[in-house]
């Protein structure tokens, strides 16, 4: 896995690390990095191919030549595997509340609706969410389009073996250089 290179952590002012908000397909925040993290499924919020390979192409501007580019997400198969293309799960349930989750799979477009709906007596919230799967191979494409390539993957952030029945992984890339 990427850790600074002596393996320790660092507590002085050159280690502290910078959070830049914006549209992560064009923000610019006018430096180059060791490294980039798009974490816990964000590259699947950008809704279709091209603006996925604009935010590779982004990291790739803001990453020193030996920089690496990290990318957490889900494998997804198991939105593929639900026959219907939806479903209904009770993820909760107590005397007082519910929580469902519906997830409903456009295979074609490779979209997935996913809706969280916590309901109890006189109070109902909605959590929706609307992600645009890329499968492992795809990412790698993309990374090269971008001029990176993949480096490492793990299946999580311990550095387990990615394997067939992996649910999820951690993709490291680096720039390809001339």
């Amino acid at each position: 896995m990427v850790a600074p290179a002596d393996g320790r952590a660092r507590s002085d002012e050159r280690s502290r690390r910078a959070a830049n908000p914006g549209d992560f397909t064009t923000a610019d925040c006018g430096s180059v990095h060791d490294t980039a993290l798009i974490a816990i499924n964000t590259l699947f919020m950008v809704p279709d191919q091209d603006g996925q390979i604009q935010v590779f192409e982004n990291a790739r501007r803001h990453l020193k030549d030996e920089g690496k580019l990290i990318i957490e997400a889900y494998e997804p198969s198991r939105f593929h595997m639900i026959p219907s293309g939806h479903e209904v799960m009770v993820q909760h349930l107590d005397k007082e509340s519910i929580l469902l989750m519906t997830v409903q799979v456009d295979k074609v477009a490779q979209i997935a609706a996913i809706g969280q709906i916590y309901m109890r007596a006189g109070e109902m919230r909605k959590t929706p969410e609307i992600s645009r799967c890329s499968w492992p191979a795809e990412l790698d494409l993309m990374a090269r389009i971008a001029g990176m390539r993949l480096t490492e993957r793990y299946e999580d952030w311990f550095g387990s073996p990615f394997h067939a029945r992996s649910g999820r992984h951690i993709s490291v890339y680096e720039p390809v250089l001339d």
